[in-house]
């Protein structure tokens, strides 16, 4: 009996002991700290800052580990992005926010444009195309909606092949010609010159790369006119040319 009652006072001190870890398991590992560090270009997006940041304070006292990045995301309000967050155990969480970089500008069916952050992401409505930061035109992107997200990878393909964009690129436009079978995406530059990418799903970004080694080859005022036609011969890199044309 005595056997049997000592049995039974282990179990129940074994499951007190268990409850008191798990008690004291999630007073140590529960959020208690949520430092924000936010990378801005203009002072538009404080209003949402200061919600987020309210919302951030909201995870306070959840246990670390039921908290998600998913979590974190949907407390980022408007115009901010979550960058990163990292998780510090026991009991604080770093968070990375950065304001979305305007630059791309839609013509919207209801009037203005709708201004796109550098991922295509909406950012807000204006009844111009100037970008909040620095009151300069972002860059007009004139396609239907299917072809947005190539249209943005060949952006970033001219931003990195010719070193600038916003400041080059006036306008993006994706042209279809069902009849001749052709489809190409133009690039009209500030100073009146055309790039055109010949069949613009195909090796587009190498397409990018040979129009930029024919403009830096050009001397300053062949840039201003004229036309740079890239295409590229099957589906092969070694196939991909540009070639100048200084008539309009």
């Amino acid at each position: 009996m005595r056997s049997y009652i000592r049995k039974i006072v282990v179990v129940v001190l074994a499951l007190l002991f268990c409850v008191a870890a798990v008690v004291g398991a999630g007073v140590i590992f529960s959020v208690r700290n949520v430092n924000v560090e936010y990378k801005f270009y203009s002072s538009r997006a404080d209003g949402d800052l200061a919600q987020t940041k309210s919302a951030l304070e909201g995870l306070k006292g959840r246990g670390m580990f039921s908290v998600a990045e998913e979590d974190i995301s949907a407390c980022v309000q408007g115009s901010l992005v979550l960058e990163s967050c990292e998780f510090v155990y026991p009991s604080t969480i770093n968070v990375t926010l950065r304001e979305r970089l305007e630059r791309y500008a839609v013509a919207s069916a209801s009037g203005g444009y709708d201004i796109l952050d550098s991922d295509g992401a909406f950012v807000r409505r204006s009844e111009d195309a100037l970008n909040s930061a620095d009151n300069s035109p972002n860059v007009i992107l004139d396609v239907v909606s299917a072809d947005l997200p190539a249209a943005i990878e060949a952006c970033d393909a001219f931003l990195s092949s010719f070193g600038s964009l916003r400041s080059m690129v006036e306008r993006v436009s994706a042209l279809s010609d069902e009849v001749l079978g052709t489809s190409q995406l133009v690039f009209s530059l500030y100073g009146g010159m055309e790039i055109v990418i010949e069949d613009r799903a195909v090796l587009t970004g190498k397409k990018i790369a040979a129009a930029a080694e024919i403009y830096k080859g050009l001397s300053d005022n062949f840039r201003v006119r004229g036309w740079i036609y890239a295409v590229g011969s099957g589906d092969s890199p070694s196939g991909v040319y540009a070639v100048y044309n200084p008539s309009v």
